[in-house]
């Protein structure tokens, strides 16, 4: 809904291109967080962070970022789980990878924000993140801050505004992140969210 990503298999980039129904992004505002996320490259190796702005019309219309092949989405622990086919161990140094990169995140006082298990990639038992354009930084002001877009079963409710029928996030924060955390690995362990009610491996549950 919110872009599309296109891959560039010769020069193993990919490239996010934002939508058009979507006139936030069209922004001085999000341009400059990109260009501010442009400065960590080489502080977060496993990070596919904004390499090169696309503009078109003078306005920013998306970005470039590496691509890493043959990974497998985060979200695939959570469905061998599921089945019950779960490796405690092998989930459990991921689970504890993804807290040490939140940790580190956090300490240079940046806020994931969107934080969901299809934003990350496993390989060789490493953490990658392959979307980071929604991060905010926590003392830059309101120009720098996460997007507040999310999904909502991830969504911490402090950061929620229930009074609208919407998702309406009122501001992300590094607590929000780490319920965020704590749902993902959650599900990676179980195969289901906490909040969905049903689990069908627990009878009357």
């Amino acid at each position: 809904i919110q872009s599309t990503i296109y891959f560039d298999d010769k020069n193993n980039k990919a490239i996010k291109v934002f939508s058009l129904d979507n006139q936030n992004f069209y922004s001085r505002k999000k341009e400059n967080k990109l260009r501010e996320l442009m400065k960590l490259r080489g502080r977060f190796p496993t990070v596919a962070l904004p390499e090169r702005i696309i503009t078109c019309q003078g306005k920013c219309v998306g970005y470039v970022m590496s691509k890493l092949p043959d990974a497998m989405s985060l979200e695939e622990f959570q469905f061998k789980a599921r089945k019950q086919q779960i490796d405690l161990k092998e989930s459990l140094k991921i689970a504890c990878e993804l807290a040490r990169f939140i940790e580190k995140l956090h300490s240079e006082d940046i806020i994931f924000g969107d934080f969901h298990s299809d934003q990350f990639m496993t390989k060789n038992g490493k953490i990658y993140v392959c979307d980071t354009d929604t991060w905010g930084f926590e003392n830059k002001g309101k120009d720098y801050e996460a997007d507040r877009a999310g999904r909502s079963k991830y969504i911490d409710p402090k950061v929620r505004d229930f009074e609208k029928s919407d998702i309406v996030i009122t501001g992300y924060t590094k607590q929000s992140d780490y319920f965020s955390l704590a749902v993902v690995v959650f599900e990676m362990l179980v195969g289901f969210n906490p909040y969905d009610g049903i689990y069908p491996l627990v009878k009357g549950y």
